[in-house]
C-alpha cells in the first residue's frame, strides 16, 4: 500500500513538473517571436515569467534577455546578466560576450559620472547645468531610474512642475516603491493646484516612509479640499509630522491655526511660542500668538506681543490699533497718558482709513482727555 501511494505521488509530481515544462517552454517560443518582431518589452516580459529551474537548464533564455535589453539600450539591466550569469548560451553568429560587456562598462563608468556630475552642480545651485548633466546620462541608459528620480526633482526645484510629473509618471509606471517619487509627484501636483491628485501620492508616500513632509502636506491638502469627514484628521497628521520633526515650524504653525479654528487658543498659544522660540523675529506668528491671548484676556501679553509687532512692522493697522487699545485700557483713569494710545489710533488710521471702530476708539480716548471737538470730528 505504501509503495502504491509512492508510486502515485511520483507520477503526480511528474505531471507536475511536465506541466511547468511544457508551459515555460511556451513562454519561451513566444518571447523568441516577440524578440524576432523587435517588440523587446513584450519578450523581456515574458522572459521573466520563466521561473528559475527552466532557466538554469536552458541558459539561452538568459541570452534572450541580454539581446533584449541590449536592442532596448537597458546597458544597466543587460550588465547585470552579464555580472551575474555563469554561462550565457551565445550562438555562433555572437561571439565575444567579453568585449561586450567591457563596452557596457565603459557606457556605466560615463553613466555614473554625469549623474555625479549633476549631484554636484545641484548643491552648487546650478540647476540648469545638472539638467543638461542628466539628460546626458538619460541618453546613454534610457531605463535606468536613478536619472529619472535626480531630473523629476531638478525639474520641481526648477519650478517646472509638469516635467518633474512626467519623470514621475514614467518611474511609478515601472517602479511601486520609491517614496520620495510619490511625494514629488504630489507637491508638483499640488503647487499646480491640481490638490484631489496630489492626495492620493502623499498618502502613499506615507504608507512607503512615513516623512514629516509628506504628513504635513496631506494635512493642508485636506484643510483646503475638505477632503474628509474627519475633523480631526489634519491635526493627527500634524501630530504625525511634528513627532518626526520637532521644530517643524509649518506644521506647528498650521497645528496652531487649527486649534485656533477649534477655539482651543492655549494649545494654538503652544505651539505658537515653539516655533517663536527658534524664530523670535516671526512677525505672522507672532501676531498669531497675540490674537490668542486677546481671546483669552491675557491684557499684558497681548499688548508686549502688539508693542514688538509695532517696532518690527509699520504696515500692520490691526498691531497699532490693538496697541493703542491696551494702552487706553492700562490709563483709563490718567487722561494725560492717553497721548500714547491715540497716536497708535492715529497711526492705525493712517495704514487703513476704512475701519470705522479704529475711529470710535480714538474718540473715546479724546473724550477721556476732554478734546471733545476731536472726539466729535
Amino acid at each position: 500500500m505504501k509503495r502504491l501511494i509512492t508510486i502515485l505521488l511520483i507520477g503526480v509530481s511528474f505531471q507536475s513538473f511536465s506541466q511547468k515544462e511544457q508551459s515555460n517552454r511556451k513562454l519561451f517560443k513566444v518571447a523568441q517571436k516577440h524578440f524576432s518582431e523587435k517588440a523587446y518589452t513584450e519578450s523581456i516580459d515574458l522572459l521573466y515569467k520563466i521561473d528559475t529551474a527552466y532557466t538554469l537548464k536552458h541558459p539561452k533564455v538568459n541570452y534572450y534577455r541580454l539581446r533584449s535589453f541590449l536592442e532596448m539600450g537597458n546597458i544597466h539591466e543587460a550588465y547585470e546578466i552579464l555580472s551575474s550569469t555563469r554561462e550565457v548560451k551565445v550562438p555562433r553568429k555572437m561571439t565575444g560576450l567579453g568585449a561586450v560587456k567591457k563596452q557596457i562598462e565603459g557606457k556605466i563608468r560615463a553613466y555614473d559620472s554625469l549623474v555625479t556630475l549633476a549631484k554636484k552642480n545641484f548643491s552648487d545651485n546650478y540647476v540648469n547645468t545638472a539638467i543638461s548633466k542628466i539628460n546626458r546620462a538619460i541618453a546613454i541608459d534610457s531605463f535606468y531610474f536613478q536619472a529619472y528620480v535626480l531630473r523629476s526633482e531638478l525639474y520641481y526645484e526648477n519650478i517646472e512642475f509638469e516635467k518633474a510629473i512626467e519623470d514621475c509618471n514614467r518611474l511609478t509606471s515601472r517602479i511601486k516603491n520609491i517614496p520620495e517619487v510619490y511625494l514629488r509627484r504630489g507637491l508638483a501636483n499640488y503647487h499646480r493646484g491640481r490638490k484631489e491628485k496630489a492626495l492620493p501620492d502623499f498618502t502613499k508616500s506615507i504608507s512607503l516612509k512615513p516623512s514629516a513632509k509628506a504628513y504635513y502636506y496631506r494635512a493642508k491638502t485636506t484643510c483646503q479640499t475638505s477632503n474628509t469627514d474627519c475633523s480631526d484628521c489634519p491635526i493627527k497628521d500634524l501630530d504625525s509630522a511634528i513627532a518626526l520633526q520637532r521644530d517643524y515650524r509649518r506644521a506647528l504653525t498650521l497645528r496652531g491655526d487649527l486649534y485656533v479654528s477649534k477655539n482651543q487658543y492655549e494649545k494654538a498659544i503652544v505651539d505658537f511660542n515653539t516655533v517663536l522660540k527658534k524664530e523670535p523675529d516671526d512677525l505672522d506668528v507672532l501676531f498669531k500668538r497675540a490674537e490668542c491671548h486677546v481671546q483669552l484676556n491675557h491684557d499684558s501679553e497681548a499688548e508686549a506681543d502688539y508693542k514688538r509687532i509695532t517696532e518690527m512692522s509699520a504696515y500692520l493697522p490691526t498691531a497699532f490699533f490693538r496697541k493703542g487699545f491696551y494702552s487706553a485700557k492700562r490709563n483709563y483713569h490718567q487722561p494725560d497718558s492717553l497721548k500714547s494710545a491715540i497716536s497708535y489710533y492715529n497711526r492705525a488710521i493712517t495704514l487703513d482709513s476704512s475701519v470705522s471702530f479704529y475711529y470710535y476708539y480714538r474718540a473715546i480716548s479724546k473724550k477721556m482727555r476732554s478734546n471733545y471737538s476731536g472726539a466729535i470730528t
